[in-house]
């Protein structure tokens, strides 16, 4: 075959995303089913269809996903409807992003995070998005008597704002080995007239004049690295992730912190007693806001943005802890209006699950299994997870622990084989949450040859699970008690099982992944009805994707 007609025939096995499949949730109409869920995410505004209205630029730092969606309303409720096609006039982000306009030209730039600091992408675009590096390989700061990166880790979030006013944009970002804020003065108009530029200058190493402790989320008010306060051991560990929101909480027209803190679930709430160049925090409040105040698992990051094109800034809060077993995972978007009629904003909690409430969202990870599950000629959906949200707490050394248990969704097709539609008909499948296991991963066969369809179920352990169906055919399942290790079947961990009639015999034969990143073939050495599943190689295939 020729090389371009090799390459038309794998193109012939493409695919489209295809998100207007109707998905129902307790007699709700999900609008944005197959968006993929949130777990930790950022937002940003921009026009993105020109109508004059900002839309929703959402960042999830789990997988560095960009989703946007386009804004509109409807009987004076803002509606959000997800728009992947706008993805493709965006760059690359990682681990954080923000979405302002730099130098002044009208149209939104991008800040986000690079090896060493920051990337600056700027808008070129006209009728659409385009972007180019403004700084490269990240923006730079003169420091003493020379410029070098301005530090700003994967783990932090930094405000990026006009603090003084002179129409470019200044950076707050904590030292990268130590507890206090660094302020980088931008002096672009100062210089050159213009905020195109990128000038930045440390202005001061304890910006507030506050101190976090590197071990924990206590905050030390009224101190600085040099001359008294608080000083810290040398071996002390290094500074571990922290995000910015400068509010004016007391309406006194001075921005005053909440400051998320990694491993923890609430913000500090710092009251500037100084100006917003040179910060004084005096007081730390019990919480913000003092109704409902924010408690995410873990590290919460707050944003202060116009969410609803209401004209008034809301407040959303989300995780923003880089590792996949360390936040909620549901639940864990929350959305709060100011409902203040003066200068003091007052926070109303509207929902935890703000755009997550559209969506087929079942916690941390989603692994969906299509299969006839009640007879009736259509195709339904089987969903595991790694798990729902348990509890996490402190252990006795100090480090964060998080507990997660998986659960089975089923989603029966209640439209018709040309045109499905999805219904949620159980959201405990099995029961298995009763299991406490992580990582469900179903596959469906008849394996007693009784005319309905069996389970096998892969988890972390690595070992299988057998459900016999004994509902009997053309009905919803009703499993029996689950036969746990499976005829010795395991792999190293998380095991994935696909059944299907791989050598052509007329029975079920067994393919599972696993954390190691291969697959494993074991041949049906049985029957249709008494299956023995015997391991072929531990290689299948030679696929390895670690």
């Amino acid at each position: 075959m020729l090389p371009d007609a090799r390459g038309q025939a794998l193109n012939d096995f493409g695919f489209l995303q295809w998100s207007d499949l109707s998905v129902n949730r307790q007699g709700v109409h999900l609008p944005n089913a197959w968006a993929g869920g949130l777990n930790n995410a950022q937002f940003g505004k921009y026009d993105l269809d020109g109508d004059g209205w900002d839309d929703l630029l959402v960042f999830d730092r789990h997988g560095d996903r960009l989703l946007p969606f386009i804004f509109s309303r409807q009987d004076q409720e803002a509606i959000y409807t997800y728009a992947p096609y706008y993805r493709r006039f965006f760059p690359a982000l990682n681990h954080w992003f923000q979405v302002t306009d730099y130098n002044g030209d009208g149209k939104p730039d991008i800040f986000t995070y690079t090896p060493g600091g920051i990337m600056v992408y700027k808008n070129t675009g006209d009728h659409t998005p385009q972007f180019e590096k403004a700084v490269d390989p990240y923006i730079t700061s003169l420091q003493g008597s020379i410029y070098t990166n301005l530090l700003v880790t994967y783990v932090d979030y930094p405000v990026i704002a006009d603090l003084d006013g002179d129409g470019d944009l200044d950076i707050l970002t904590f030292w990268g080995l130590g507890s206090w804020v660094e302020l980088h003065r931008n002096m672009s108009v100062e210089e050159t007239g213009s905020a195109d530029s990128l000038l930045f200058r440390k202005e001061t190493g304890c910006w507030g004049h506050f101190a976090e402790n590197p071990e924990s989320n206590i905050i030390y008010l009224d101190t600085c690295y040099a001359g008294g306060g608080v000083r810290f051991h040398a071996n002390d560990p290094k500074h571990t992730g922290s995000t910015f929101c400068l509010i004016d909480i007391d309406g006194n027209q001075v921005l005053d912190l909440l400051l998320g803190d990694v491993d923890y679930p609430d913000p500090a709430p710092l009251i500037n007693a100084g100006s917003n160049m040179e910060a004084l925090m005096t007081e730390q409040l019990p919480q913000y806001p003092l109704t409902d105040p924010v408690y995410l698992w873990s590290f919460p990051l707050v944003q202060y943005i116009d969410i609803t094109n209401s004209g008034r800034k809301d407040l959303v809060a989300s995780p923003f802890d880089p590792s996949l077993v360390k936040s909620r995972g549901s639940d864990c978007v929350w959305l709060y209006e100011d409902v203040s009629s003066g200068p003091v904003p007052e926070f109303e909690l509207v929902e935890k699950s703000f755009l997550q409430n559209t969506m087929i969202d079942i916690g941390l990870g989603a692994y969906p299994v299509f299969a006839d599950v009640n007879g009736d000629g259509l195709t339904d959906m089987v969903a595991g997870n790694y798990g729902l949200y348990d509890t996490c707490f402190m252990n006795n050394t100090g480090q964060l622990k998080c507990y997660y248990y998986s659960r089975l969704y089923l989603f029966i097709n209640t439209g018709t084989a040309e045109s499905p539609e999805f219904t949620l008909a159980d959201d405990d499948f099995a029961g298995i949450s009763a299991l406490s296991i992580q990582g469900a991963y179903p596959a469906f066969a008849d394996l007693d040859g009784d005319g309905d369809l069996d389970m096998l179920l892969g988890s972390d352990s690595g070992k299988i699970l057998f459900f016999d169906n004994i509902a009997g055919a053309g009905a919803v399942p009703v499993f029996a008690e689950p036969i746990p290790d499976y005829q010795q079947i395991a792999v190293e961990s998380f095991s994935t099982p696909v059944l299907i009639d791989f050598d052509g015999d007329g029975d079920a034969d067994l393919i599972t992944g696993s954390s190691r990143g291969r697959l494993s073939y074991y041949r049906n050495e049985g029957s249709a009805v008494e299956p023995l599943f015997s391991l072929v190689t531990g290689f299948w295939g030679g696929v390895d994707v670690t």
